[in-house]
């Protein structure tokens, strides 16, 4: 029988039942049209039940899959599965060794008593959750903010018995089926196939108006500009988070798009609303937020769609990761000691030089000045790191081996390695540290769990594979996905993320790092793949989005509205160092200490307010 939120439908043999329709399992919306066909995902309304075992057992391979519940009476066996980018949360509990409860809402399950009883705090996680880097570095597992609730993997079946759990892939990458493409004009050919089908896909119409978020990046204009190609006659809403600060205002770039595609652009101030927004966004998830800040901006997107009738918000999210930049090529070249070929990787980033605006004669001086200036640069990063993390004899040995094919500037690393000792002095007030958590439990150790490789099913080139992957498949965007999709189901909308396609990032992930880094702007087979839809404005840019000099104060304002959750709470205390967080508030609130200066500060203070609301407001230990 399949199993939902409403009851069970029972299944013999190959019979399909024409009232599987496309849904989420135990997600609710506003419109009662929708109720009547939320039973269970598309995966199980595709298949027979036969052909869906067969996939579970490796048998048959499949595209797609779905969040669902199939339970096998004979083998009194619970199977649960999920999508495979985890954009739907799902979650399970063991209550006494033989009841089952399982939910795609994390805080349906909070409400039964019996859970309740036993709620713990998952130190590991939380300390993977306020580490800098912490969720990010790590794949994502089964493991929750709470030991007795677990996650079902995204992209896997989860088999239960009443002895055993097992996690299978359901689907998997393999790259190797794009080895007939060679150059960059046929992997963005490819692209462009796969991205607009991505977009096609990501589309549950008809609508009577959607809307995309549009920031003026080259993720979220591809998205707007694929669904104008795609619907040349629907409206559509683009939506700017308008930030009033000069050093990182893109509306230029997102109003070239706009026009271009002639939207309904609007701009939009977002809320300063920040704390009580966060309280609500956390007790609608049930875990701690995966904002680096406030969620208000995409909060504020969401509320505005909703007030004009759109109920469904595209975005780029996942745009980074899913496709890669091919600046990873440079440093693996260099790893293997092919000098020809940084020297060659190099030359091509000389035009896109991140730091060219800190030489103020950089546009009067020769190729190879400039060219010059890039390789120290590059030399010094990569021979300091390895002074630092290597003994002095392998330091030596590797920098013997550089100077043969490269002229190290003494001079230039003397300036280099000064301005760094007169930078570490002044920053010695921001005493940076990469967690604020308790030193007792910062020494706790957490096994390393790959089973989320799984989904991963080529051996070559494993280095750069792992790396690809894991930045989709990680702790921080798994809980991006799964608060996104409860605070757009709790409006009654769909927040739609295209870039997470299976297709789409098998491609990607089978494009050599050196196509992407192309003639050295990097995303070359994206670019290549959106030549004549995308303006060029923002296609050829080689920029991103600058540092928001406004986060530093919307960080403030969390913690001036937090202050009596924060110093009246003795819990967060005990997972949170006091003396280490009042100086990161003090380095916070200091305006002598340029912004870009407190990135890490503005982590563990917004972390640690976020895990102060989730233990008052949600596991309620106060």
């Amino acid at each position: 029988m399949l199993v939902s939120k409403y009851g069970y439908i029972g299944i013999k043999g190959k019979k399909k039942s024409r009232h599987l329709g496309s849904s989420y399992l135990g997600a609710f919306f506003s419109s009662p049209k929708i109720l009547e066909t939320e039973f269970l995902s598309s995966s199980f309304g595709e298949n027979s039940v036969s052909v869906f075992l067969s996939i579970l057992d490796g048998k048959l391979a499949s595209n797609s899959v779905g969040v669902g519940a199939l339970f096998d009476v004979d083998k009194k066996e619970l199977i649960l599965t999920r999508d495979l980018f985890g954009r739907v949360p799902f979650h399970y509990t063991i209550i006494d060794g033989s009841t089952f409860l399982f939910s795609t809402s994390y805080t349906s399950l909070l409400t039964q008593s019996a859970v309740r009883r036993d709620l713990k705090p998952d130190v590991r996680r939380i300390k993977s959750y306020a580490t800098v880097h912490g969720d990010a570095m790590t794949l994502c597992n089964s493991d929750t903010f709470l030991t007795n609730i677990k996650s079902v993997l995204p992209g896997h079946a989860l088999r239960l018995t009443a002895d055993t759990a097992t996690s299978v892939p359901l689907l998997r990458f393999r790259p190797s089926k794009w080895t007939h493409l060679v150059s960059l004009e046929e992997f963005g050919e490819e692209f462009r196939s796969c991205f607009l089908n991505a977009v096609r896909a990501s589309d549950k119409g008809p609508h009577e108006r959607f809307a995309s978020h549009l920031s003026g990046g080259m993720d979220s204009s591809s998205v707007s500009t694929a669904l104008r190609f795609l619907y040349p006659d629907h409206p559509l809403l683009t939506l700017y988070n308008k930030s009033n600060t000069l050093d990182s205002d893109e509306n230029l770039y997102a109003q070239a798009v706009a026009e271009a595609i002639g939207s309904e652009h609007h701009e939009l101030i977002q809320s300063t609303n920040d704390f009580d927004l966060l309280r609500e966004y956390i007790a609608l998830s049930g875990q701690p937020s995966s904002k680096l800040s406030s969620p208000s901006s995409s909060w504020t997107l969401m509320k505005f769609a909703q007030s004009h009738h759109c109920d469904t918000v595209f975005n780029g999210v996942g745009g980074d990761s899913v496709v890669g930049t091919g600046f990873g090529a440079t440093e693996r070249a260099f790893a293997d000691g092919n000098w020809n070929v940084v020297r060659q990787l190099i030359e091509k980033r000389v035009p896109y030089f991140s730091l060219s605006h800190q030489y103020p004669k950089w546009n009067q001086l020769s190729f190879e000045e400039k060219t010059d200036i890039v390789v120290q640069n590059f030399l010094y990063k990569q021979l300091s790191n390895k002074l630092m993390h290597s003994s002095l004899s392998e330091f030596w040995r590797l920098y013997n081996a550089v100077s043969k094919s490269f002229h190290i500037s003494h001079t230039y690393f003397l300036r280099r390695g000064f301005t760094s000792l007169v930078n570490k002095s002044r920053r010695k007030e921001t005493s940076q540290v990469m967690s604020v958590i308790r030193e007792e439990m910062l020494k706790q150790s957490e096994e390393k769990d790959f089973a989320a490789m799984g989904l991963l099913d080529d051996p070559t080139d494993q280095a750069a594979l792992r790396y690809s992957f894991r930045g989709v498949f990680n702790r921080q965007t798994l809980l991006v996905n799964e608060q996104d999709f409860a605070s757009s189901t709790h409006m009654g909308m769909v927040s739609s993320s295209p870039f997470y396609n299976h297709e789409l990032f098998e491609l990607c992930l089978a494009v050599p790092d050196v196509v992407k880094f192309g003639d050295g702007i990097g995303r070359a087979h994206f670019r290549e793949g959106m030549k004549g839809l995308l303006v060029d404005k923002v296609r050829c840019r080689s920029t991103k989005t600058p540092l928001r000099s406004h986060a530093q104060d919307v960080v403030i304002r969390m913690f001036n509205d937090s202050k009596e959750l924060l110093f009246d709470s003795k819990t967060i205390w005990e997972y949170v160092d006091r003396q280490k967080f009042d100086h990161q508030l003090s380095i916070l609130t200091n305006k002598k200490i340029p912004y870009n200066h407190k990135v890490d500060t503005r982590f563990h203070v917004s972390k640690t307010i976020s895990l102060a609301t989730w233990l008052a407001d949600v596991v309620q230990v106060d």
